[in-house]
C-alpha cells in the first residue's frame, strides 16, 4: 500500500506521470488493490516477446499506470536479475521527461529478489512497520542493500501515542 499511495501522490502533480511495477513476484497484489483483473503481467514481458504497452493497466487515475504481476512466480530472482529486466530499467533511465517509475518489492529478508534488483535502481525506500519490524532485521536489510542508494525509511502502521506536552490534541 505504501508504493500505491506514493504513486498516487506523485501522479496528482501534473508535472509527473507514474508507472508502478508490481515486482513482488512471490505475492503480487497491486492490481487487486484497485479491483482490477489482469491476464498478463511483468512475468509475461520478461519470459516472452509480449510488448510492454499491452500489459499496462490504468487504475482510473490520470498520469498513473500499473505493470501488474498476475501470478506468483518461481525463479523470481532470476527474472528480476536477468538481462531483459536490466534492459527494461535502462530504457526507463534513458527516457527524458516526467515519468517516475516505482517498483513494489517484497520484504528484503523474504528472498533475494530485493537485493538482486536494488543495485539496478536509482534509489530505495525501506518500509518499516511500527511494533513489528525488529531492529536487527532493519540493520540486516540495510547491510544487504549496501550497494543501493537508500533514501530513507517510511514508518508504516504507526500507533498513536498520547501527546503529553500538548493536551489539546
Amino acid at each position: 500500500l505504501t508504493s500505491i499511495n506514493l504513486a498516487i501522490t506523485i501522479a496528482m502533480d501534473p508535472k509527473y506521470s507514474v508507472l508502478l511495477i508490481d515486482a513482488d513476484l512471490k505475492n503480487p497484489s497491486v492490481h487487486r488493490v484497485f479491483g482490477i483483473s489482469a491476464e498478463k503481467g511483468i512475468a509475461d514481458y520478461l519470459t516472452t516477446d509480449t510488448e510492454l504497452e499491452g500489459l499496462l493497466i490504468s487504475p482510473g487515475i490520470e498520469r498513473f499506470a500499473i505493470l501488474p504481476c498476475v501470478n506468483k512466480i518461481d525463479g523470481s530472482s532470476e527474472l528480476l536479475g536477468g538481462l531483459k529486466m536490466q534492459a527494461l530499467i535502462n530504457s526507463f533511465k534513458q527516457r527524458k521527461g516526467s515519468l517516475i517509475v516505482l517498483f513494489d518489492l517484497p520484504p528484503v529478508l523474504i528472498s533475494d529478489d530485493v537485493v538482486t534488483l536494488s543495485s539496478k535502481l536509482d534509489a530505495m525506500l525501506i518500509v518499516v512497520e511500527d511494533g513489528a519490524t525488529k531492529t536487527q532485521d532493519l540493520r540486516r536489510s540495510v547491510e544487504l542493500m549496501e550497494h543501493a542508494q537508500i533514501l530513507g525509511t517510511v514508518l508504516n502502521k504507526a500507533r498513536e501515542k498520547e501527546a503529553d506536552t500538548y493536551g489539546y490534541y
